[in-house]
């Protein structure tokens, strides 16, 4: 492919580049793809009720280190519409984590919810689990509990979950039972609600990583600057 006679980002230059591909581009589209992306496709938002915020969802600048907060400028003044692109897809984060919070809200207020939790560590299925509320849930304090279910329930967590979460016994056998109150009354109005959201940054993030493939493609060519550079292989004796 030949060089074409316009510069991509007029005045930009091949250190400017540099750094743009080694610690904004690089970074975000390792975060976007390997993490935001997955997630999102399994409906998993990664709500966090304890923080109150999606742990591996996230505005683009969160995925950088400080040097990349700094050069991310670079990108937002030389290219306008993936200025835009970014804007729309951290408004698209923020909106999910409102929705999440407010399924979360709901859930954990629920008296459907109650009642399961109450028939799920009743004296006998606690006694087929072989486990105690406290070693469930580290404590006996119901609404922490809810809390901690509500945000299971949020992240739509259909497998099984590794046994070294304490509620994994609990959560593993019981899991069917809890996600299908998604499907009560005004639940599920507030989790369609939050579907949509997720499917709509779903959508803008492979926009994003389209766009910034593209930059990164389109400034490789011109300034003929790899778009990755490998790291030196270690030898062994």
């Amino acid at each position: 492919m030949k060089k074409t006679n316009k510069a991509p980002g007029k005045d930009l230059g091949p250190n400017n580049v540099r750094a743009i591909f080694g610690t904004v581009i690089n970074p975000s589209l390792q975060s976007l793809i390997e993490l935001e992306l997955i997630f999102l496709k399994e409906t998993n938002w990664t709500w966090r009720s304890h923080y109150l915020r999606l742990e591996f969802i996230r505005p683009v600048e969160s995925y950088l280190d400080t040097a990349g907060k700094q050069n991310i400028i670079l990108i937002k003044n030389k290219f306008p519409q993936i200025n835009k692109m970014i804007n729309k897809h951290d408004h698209s984060v923020d909106i999910l984590m409102r929705c999440c919070l407010e399924l979360q809200t709901i859930l954990q207020e629920a008296p459907e919810l109650k009642r399961l939790y109450q028939e799920t560590t009743n004296s006998s299925s606690l006694s087929a689990l072989q486990r105690t509320i406290i070693d469930l849930f580290g404590t006996t304090d119901e609404k922490s509990n809810l809390k901690l279910l509500s945000e299971y329930i949020v992240n739509n967590r259909k497998e099984d979950i590794q046994q070294w979460y304490t509620i994994s016994p609990l959560w593993n056998k019981y899991k069917e039972k809890y996600l299908a109150l998604l499907e009560k009354s005004e639940i599920v109005r507030a989790n369609q609600k939050t579907l949509k959201a997720g499917s709509n940054l779903y959508k803008f993030t492979q926009h994003l990583i389209n766009a910034l493939q593209n930059l990164r493609l389109e400034l490789s060519l011109y300034y003929d600057i790899p778009p990755a550079v490998a790291e030196p292989s270690k030898e062994y004796d």
